[in-house]
């Protein structure tokens, strides 16, 4: 996905993903990468975390932030705090995973989106 903005390639990716959602159940495994939690943006600072799953929320579509600090489950109707959750997290889970590309090594998913992979030769 190519566009000039950081939401709407957002907004695209969770669109995709909403529309193979039914039921709360998703049809394959989907994987949302970004190279740094936050980012600049034409001058503003943009948090790709807090973006992607409030994006996630609104259509409530269940996800797994995977993070050293602040992970979290969010199960379509609520969140749930989990803390460190990079190595117990349950990668099977019928969920969308978000991390950075640091914290995916090793995993899989038929479907893999990463954010701004362009500022990493910055």
């Amino acid at each position: 996905i190519h566009t000039d903005s950081i939401a709407k390639a957002v907004s695209e990716i969770v669109y995709r993903i909403a529309i193979e959602t039914k039921d709360q159940r998703l049809s394959r495994e989907h994987l949302i990468l970004f190279p740094t939690r936050k980012i600049k943006e034409k001058g503003e600072e943009v948090n790709l975390a807090v973006m992607t799953k409030w994006k996630l929320q609104q259509q409530r579509i269940p996800y797994v932030y995977v993070d050293r600090k602040n992970g979290e489950l969010y199960n379509g109707t609520k969140t749930l705090p989990q803390g460190d959750n990079r190595r117990t997290v349950d990668t099977g889970t019928n969920a969308v995973k978000i991390m950075t590309i640091h914290a995916a090594k090793g995993l899989d998913a038929d479907q893999v989106y990463i954010l701004r992979f362009d500022i990493l030769e910055e």
